[in-house]
């Protein structure tokens, strides 16, 4: 997502984050010979630190916090509660519907419904924000610049970004040339074909 960029006079530059040093080089020798890109660099640990910054401000950005309800959703969470949540409330609800009608025969029609509808929705609910937070990241999941190799180039045209992004990184980042965040263009979360369903599911196998 974009940042308001208060000093839009500054460089533009990109910082991608690659899985391996032979990776990373191949994409800095890509633009450098075939886009012309100069002076790009790898694995500079001011590069590391940038990296770092832009991964954490994204994930305050997306983090949805409800201090009243004790509510923490991150990037992760929010993504799975789309899918999950509106789910696991109608499974409740279709569970919970039969038996108030078995169960509570001298109740009307409509206050049965009702119960039935609000208790389901209310269990289904609360179902989904278990499964939620197993399928977040473990609190000692690594950074990406800290598993990772950084390649930074000091140009942001469409052409380098493309070839920074076909090259499948962890994340990329536009940043100023002060190491300033300003968008993240890519994270290997949105690059991944596997469902949110499988990843909530290798995720919850190793906690915690």
């Amino acid at each position: 997502m974009a940042k308001v960029d208060f000093q839009p006079e500054r460089p533009h530059e990109l910082l991608g984050v690659y899985r391996d040093a032979e990776t990373a080089q191949r994409v800095l020798d890509l633009v450098q010979e075939k886009l012309h890109v100069p002076q790009g660099r790898i694995g500079a640990q001011a590069d590391e630190v940038d990296a770092l910054r832009a991964e954490m401000a994204e994930q305050m950005e997306h983090t949805v916090l409800a201090p009243q309800a004790g509510l923490i959703l991150t990037k992760e969470t929010t993504k799975g509660a789309a899918l999950i949540g509106p789910l696991a409330i109608v499974i409740g609800m279709a569970v919970m519907l039969p038996l108030v009608f078995f169960f509570a025969q001298d109740v009307n029609v409509k206050t049965r419904l009702a119960a039935g509808l609000g208790v389901g929705a209310f269990l289904g609910g609360t179902v989904a924000l278990v499964l939620i937070s197993l399928g977040a990241k473990r609190p000692n999941a690594k950074l990406a610049a800290e598993r990772g190799v950084t390649v930074r180039v000091p140009v942001d045209t469409p052409d380098v970004r493309a070839a920074m992004i076909d090259a499948k990184p962890i994340r990329l980042d536009v940043i100023d040339d002060g190491g300033r965040p300003l968008e993240t263009l890519t994270t290997e979360e949105e690059d991944n074909d596997e469902g949110i369903v499988q990843q909530f599911g290798d995720r919850a196998k190793k906690w915690p």
